[in-house]
């Protein structure tokens, strides 16, 4: 996924890699250009490309990672704890 400002500069503003495949989708890496995060929200956009991405695959689930809970939830993510020990 690949996000542009249409009267923006030409370098994106934001991008996620993604693995789609066995009905879900997990976003690997994210790069944001963070002079757009706060005045054109471009994580919140970013998370939504990725959801919409994953209905087109027909993906019946998302795995967003950790951190960032409240936006998250904002498109339906729920919580799951999980521990590491190492």
């Amino acid at each position: 996924v690949v996000l542009r400002l249409v009267d923006g500069p030409a370098a994106p503003v934001a991008f996620v890699a993604q693995h789609i495949g066995g009905g879900s989708t997990a976003p690997m890496f994210m790069g944001l250009d963070y002079d757009y995060v706060a005045s054109h929200n471009a994580y919140q956009q970013a998370l939504w490309q990725v959801v919409r991405t994953s209905t087109r695959h027909g993906s019946r689930r998302v795995f967003l990672g950790m951190g960032a809970d409240l936006q998250k939830a904002r498109f339906g993510a729920e919580p799951h704890r999980r521990m590491l020990y190492v």
